[in-house]
């Protein structure tokens, strides 16, 4: 939804077009909703 909103929007920003910030956009949702954190190791010896 992010991608198409912001594709659909016309924005030109930087001499780049809407289909490039769609693509940013788009790429920045899927690494924020598929980050793996790294598990915690609290073991202290």
């Amino acid at each position: 939804v992010l991608t198409f909103v912001a594709t659909a929007s016309g924005v030109s920003f930087l001499g780049l077009g809407s289909a490039f910030w769609g693509v940013v956009v788009g790429g920045l949702a899927y690494n924020l909703l598929h980050r793996r954190f790294a598990p915690l190791n609290n073991d202290t010896q």
